[in-house]
């Protein structure tokens, strides 16, 4: 019977060729070596008389010299020779390799292993091979020793006489076998020779698939995933249970292949076959009978089966898993992803409702509970659980995690970012808060002073006096100078933009002229009324659970102008003194709005900026007159008839406009493209 195949090329290594099938001739006998295609009789199908000859053997040597790989093709130029598609060695190492017979290349007149991306794809699977090296002398006896001492390993069952005594077999051949190989392959494990061990266990698991040492396999299985080898691992764990190339087992499930089972899905399902892994899940579980053994499959098996989509099985499976561990999160979870996969949704709910109203449940189970009514686009339900879980002082930090994963955030343009601005999101409404600044309580003088103002018109532009009749009407409306007195407050840094507002406009709330708006989200909103200004504050109050609102005439003021070092108040925000440079008005030729923050140095003293110019700002105050009194109704939120009071200038406005005192005032549903508001915080409320 022949049993070992040697492939070589004639042009190559024919001298040593021959002097090695001599030695192998001497131990093994002629009959057990096939050599040349000189052995093949005359008329004989080539390519089928290899494949025949292949299947009986047990190793195939394949000899490598020097002119082996690039030996250049006698009917193609240009073309090697392994690259014909019926090359005499190309079609024996495919064979082989098909065959999955022990392919040992043998090293030649110093050659070298080949590279595995300059061969053939069918024949790539050569280069992982452990290769050995046959020199010439001194050392070719001891290399063709070392040689046989590899083949009388991989050929003793085979040509173990008929008469062979228990002694050298034990009456078991492939027992004997596994005792024979099992050092070498211990010490390829502790010398990492991963390559040895898998040619070794590849071997076994054809000659002695049942004796092989299933442990062991389980534990190199386990460390070769440690070294990341899955394709290793798969190959060592296939081999442990009989597994052929398309994951059909050669041989009945024991229980003692449940570990091997379980590590051997854990490989496939990493190598992407799913389907494999499930189907060996599911054989483990049919050899399991103990308890927690089972729900340690199931577990696996589960999330498989998910994986895969078998939505049907994975509903049956959990059934089973939660009468072994009743109100597990993780297969509660799973249960309710198949039923909603399922289109079983009011079945989903109800379930998700009863495991989370328990009165063991578990935190785990709200979040599960706050996933299936996000899911559902019941997203306030699902927000009031998770404020619930995060207020438990026991609650891990998983809660915050879905919480984010649920209800993300909007995302912040870079600039806003920058200047403070943050995203939010509750119960799926997402929103921005701009940066506040802090205006502390005390008293401070409100209000325009003739003098003053006759001082400020020379640093103003001289051909632009203060005379105009409605200039005039303001001049008065803002006196006489008074005292006010108001506790702390906080107040926006910027004026509302336009990033802000779009999140209330995806709740429904569209201003005017909103569309060519939209691509300056860095700018103050403009054509809002009065009443949209108290809509928005209303609507980011009810999601904040903070009093946002628009700022009193006095707030404002203050906020514009107070210095509480020199105790007095400013013309304009920066000072007495009229600069262009600190505020976007008409004489700055922007003929629009700017990016809030453009002006960083027209802030006033609290740090408010954009307080003069770019945008008029609503106030929540009636344009009443003056001394100014929180308590004379002025600050009535329901008169809808009388104007309301607006300030701070715009960029289409003079100098004038821009003081500090100056009082602009509309009816409230007006909305033009020049007007826009800020928002204020009462004390505490903001810090």
């Amino acid at each position: 019977m022949t049993s070992i195949f040697i492939s070589y090329r004639r042009a190559d290594s024919e001298t040593i060729v021959g002097r090695i099938y001599d030695h192998l001739k001497n131990r093994y006998g002629k009959e057990a070596i096939f050599k040349d295609v000189d052995n093949i009789d005359p008329g004989e199908d080539f390519e089928q008389k290899i494949q025949a000859i292949i299947q009986q053997c047990a190793v195939q040597l394949a000899i490598i010299g020097p002119r082996w790989l690039d030996m250049p093709s006698a009917k193609t130029p240009g073309q090697r020779r392994l690259d014909e598609p019926k090359d005499p060695v190309l079609l024996e190492i495919e064979a082989a390799i098909n065959a999955g017979i022990v392919i040992i290349p043998l090293l030649v007149e110093r050659a070298t292993m080949p590279d595995i991306d300059r061969l053939p794809d069918s024949i790539s699977a050569l280069a992982v091979r452990n290769g050995r090296p046959i020199r010439n002398d001194p050392d070719f006896e001891d290399d063709i020793g070392s040689l046989f001492a590899a083949l009388d390993r991989y050929l003793q069952h085979v040509h173990a006489p008929a008469d062979a005594t228990p002694a050298t077999f034990a009456g078991n051949p492939q027992a004997a076998l596994v005792r024979q190989m099992l050092p070498d392959m211990e010490r390829a494990f502790a010398a990492h020779d991963w390559q040895v061990l898998l040619d070794k266990a590849d071997y076994l698991a054809r000659y002695a698939p049942n004796a092989l040492p299933a442990a062991r396999f389980v534990t190199w299985g386990n460390t070769l995933l440690a070294e990341s080898d899955v394709s290793g691992a798969r190959m060592l764990l296939d081999a442990a249970l009989g597994l052929n190339a398309n994951g059909v087992a050669s041989r009945p499930f024991t229980p003692a292949d449940v570990p091997a089972l379980r590590v051997a899905a854990q490989v496939h399902d990493q190598s992407g076959e799913q389907p494999l892994a499930a189907t060996l899940l599911k054989d483990a579980l049919a050899l399991v009978a103990d308890s927690d053994q089972r729900l340690a499959i199931l577990r696996e098996y589960l999330l498989v089966l998910q994986q895969t989509e078998q939505w049907n099985d994975l509903l049956r499976r959990t059934d089973e898993a939660l009468r072994i561990a009743p109100g597990d999160p993780t297969i509660v979870a799973l249960r309710v992803d198949a039923l909603a996969k399922l289109r079983r949704t009011d079945e989903a709910l109800a379930f998700i409702r009863e495991f989370a109203n328990r009165p063991d449940a578990t935190t785990a189970g709200q979040l599960a509970l706050a996933r299936v009514l996000a899911e559902q686009s019941n997203p306030a339900e699902a927000w009031t659980i998770l404020q619930a879980a995060m207020h438990n002082p026991n609650a891990p930090a998983s809660v915050a995690q879905v919480r984010a994963k649920l209800f993300p955030p909007p995302s912040v343009a870079p600039r806003l970012a920058h200047l403070g601005y943050t995203g939010h999101n509750v119960a799926g409404a997402q929103f921005l808060i701009a940066p506040l600044c802090q205006v502390p309580a005390g008293l401070f003088r409100m209000g325009s002073d003739p003098r003053q103002d006759r001082d400020a018109q020379a640093s103003e532009q001289p051909d632009v006096p203060f005379t105009t009749h409605q200039d005039r009407v303001a001049q008065a409306s803002a006196q006489p100078a008074h005292d006010v007195t108001l506790p702390a407050y906080w107040i926006g840094r910027y004026p509302v933009t336009v990033a802000e507002y779009a999140c209330f406009v995806r709740s429904g709330h569209t201003p005017g002229d909103w569309a060519s708006q939209q691509s300056k989200l860095d700018h103050p909103v403009v054509a809002v009324s009065w009443h949209d200004a108290i809509a928005y504050a209303a609507w980011l109050a009810t999601l904040t659970g903070q009093p946002w609102r628009l700022p009193t005439e006095a707030e404002w003021e203050k906020a514009a102008r107070w210095d509480p070092q020199r105790r007095a108040s400013r013309l304009y925000p920066w000072g007495d003194t009229f600069d262009e440079s600190r505020a976007n008005i008409y004489v700055g030729g922007k003929n629009g709005t700017t990016p809030v923050g453009s002006y960083p140095t027209g802030a006033s003293p609290c740090g408010a900026q954009d307080m003069a110019g770019n945008v008029w700002e609503w106030n929540s105050s009636l344009y009443k007159p003056y001394p100014y009194s929180s308590t004379d109704g002025r600050e009535n939120p329901d008169n809808s008839v009388e104007n309301r009071v607006l300030r701070g200038g715009s960029w289409g406005d003079l100098a004038p406009k821009a003081r500090a005192a100056y009082r602009n005032n509309l009816w409230p549903d007006y909305a033009n493209g020049y007007d826009g508001f800020r928002l204020a915080l009462s004390a505490g409320a903001g810090s």
